[in-house]
């Protein structure tokens, strides 16, 4: 049996090797795979890490054959990348004097005439096969109950694993009475946030009853979760950006921890860069950044995040005049991931962090 498919499954289906299909596709260059792919319902308005969607990555270097095949498969043409330009605004009119390769002027001519001649018209969004139950791998926390895991795990052990990996779709957890979550570790959040769908432990249970149940997981989803006493509603809209590949929350952020012997550096190091954001080996020099840039996604925010134990003495930086330090202790930090609090910078230019060139 199939079950209806549910957005966030998007994001197992769209994977290959652990990376988006359509992205690696479009930049191998390879017009195919990419009309391969868009065809099997791949979501096509995916984000890559540098906050570009394909269609943006396709026009930019001169791919006509992918842009024509983006767009006639639904492509948002007005889509904003990470510097507030839509995808046909990549397409620099400039190139007639400063393209000297004949075969890269050919292409970037032939994408004004796919622009131009699809001006006004709408394409379908290619719609995916559902997502089958056969394909599922289901985890369980270690905050289950033992003889209900381990009764689930032998009942459905073609699709439950007693191991988390990167092809985990399902992650079980034991909530309260009122289905929230309480957040025990700093690698829970990593995986919470990580897109795989975190379901209620009463969904093991009713499936021992009635193994059609397995279909029904998105009634059994886990939709809230406290940490450190405060709840948030955030789980689903977590799963649903990672699903969609929606811009990367932490673009345009630079990472520096100032905490000796670091226990959950590992954990911060994946979700730093599961959310496009960039770990700093040696800590950041304002020299080497813009003065006045900003997350992306937090343009109320400086770029250099600085995640501390209150130990070291940083009150120059937490005193910054040109604003460029964002300090967190790793608290404070799991709190402004789990609010998922966007602040979209507008400004017609945004500022690049780096001083050369594109984050």
């Amino acid at each position: 049996m199939l079950v209806k498919r549910l957005p966030i499954f998007q994001l197992f289906m769209d994977r290959q090797d652990g990376q988006n299909a359509l992205i690696d596709a479009v930049r191998e260059i390879n017009a195919s795979h990419v009309r391969e792919i868009v065809r099997g319902g791949a979501y096509i308005n995916v984000y890559s890490q540098h906050g570009n969607t394909c269609l943006h990555m396709a026009t930019k270097r001169g791919y006509a054959e992918i842009v024509e095949i983006l767009i006639k498969n639904g492509a948002d043409r007005s889509l904003l990348n990470s510097q507030n330009r839509t995808p046909e605004q990549m397409l620099n009119t400039s190139y007639r004097t400063t393209q000297t390769d004949s075969r890269k002027l050919e292409n970037y001519e032939k994408i004004e005439k796919i622009y131009k001649k699809s001006k006004n018209k709408k394409y379908r969004i290619r719609v995916p096969d559902v997502f089958p139950s056969s394909s599922f791998h289901i985890f369980a926390d270690k905050n289950t109950d033992d003889e209900l895991t381990n009764r689930f795990m032998g009942q459905f052990s073609a699709i439950a694993s007693t191991e988390l990996l990167p092809t985990t779709t399902h992650y079980i957890v034991h909530t309260d009475s009122n289905g929230i979550l309480e957040i025990d570790s700093f690698e829970l959040v990593v995986w919470i946030l990580s897109g795989v769908i975190i379901v209620r432990d009463t969904w093991m249970m009713d499936c021992l009853k009635d193994k059609r149940l397995i279909e029904k997981d998105s009634a059994y989803l886990v939709e809230r979760v406290r940490y450190k006493g405060m709840v948030y509603d955030t789980v689903i809209q977590w799963s649903n950006a990672m699903a969609k590949g929606t811009m990367p929350y932490l673009y345009g952020v630079y990472v520096a921890v100032v905490i000796q012997n670091y226990g959950n550096l590992i954990p911060l190091v994946t979700l730093v860069t599961t959310h496009g954001g960039i770990i700093l080996e040696l800590f950041p020099e304002k020299s080497q950044f813009n003065i006045g840039s900003h997350p992306y996604l937090h343009a109320h925010l400086g770029p250099l995040f600085i995640i501390h134990d209150g130990q070291t003495n940083l009150e120059s930086y937490k005193n910054d005049t040109d604003k460029m330090y964002t300090l967190f202790t790793e608290e404070e930090f799991v709190h402004f991931m789990l609010k998922r609090m966007i602040n979209v910078d507008k400004s017609e230019n945004p500022i690049s962090v780096l001083v050369d060139g594109e984050d």
